[in-house]
């Protein structure tokens, strides 16, 4: 064989090696973003936010998927001003605070009495924490940023047995 022949093959070689990793690692890319959306589907469709603020604060809270999740633990949290920034900063007999033992598929409510939390300048959020229908415990800050834990809710936050369980209302 010619020089010129041999390295037009070898070059051919190391494309079809390196096309075949390219393809490789896109599979595994794509399987990995598609693993990762599987285990957090549920998770990113739960939300809640502050409504309605008359002698209190009504909290409302949104599971956008089919199924209920779990152990669910509402705080309100500090976004800005002197206070509590995230559910772990507060006691574990923080008042401000609602658990429910669920929350159903589509659009719930809670009120939480908020006296003597306000303050100069002071903008509050609502932290979630909760166990999705796979037994996956997560927190959603009240700056929307989504966080898996390793343990139930309850846990997270030292919360003391009995608890206070209350339902939520359906909107």
């Amino acid at each position: 064989m010619k020089r010129e022949t041999m390295d037009i093959a070898i070059i051919s070689i190391c494309v079809s090696i390196a096309s075949f990793a390219l393809s490789i690692a896109i599979t595994v890319h794509n399987y990995l973003k598609e693993r990762r959306n599987k285990i957090t589907f549920q998770a990113n469709n739960i939300s809640a936010w502050i409504g309605s603020r008359k002698k209190g604060c009504n909290i409302t809270l949104m599971n956008n998927t089919s199924t209920p999740v779990y152990n669910v633990v509402i705080t309100i949290v500090f976004v800005q001003g002197t206070g509590p920034k995230d559910g772990k900063s507060v006691p574990s007999s923080w008042r401000y605070r609602y658990i429910s033992p669920i929350l159903p598929p589509e659009q719930h409510s809670c009120f939480i009495d908020f006296a003597g939390l306000y303050g100069m300048h002071a903008r509050f959020g609502v932290e979630i924490a909760f166990t999705d229908c796979l037994n996956r415990n997560w927190v959603r800050s009240a700056q929307g940023k989504l966080i898996q834990i390793k343990c139930s809710p309850y846990t997270y936050y030292s919360l003391c047995a009995p608890y206070k369980l209350k339902d939520l209302v359906p909107n």
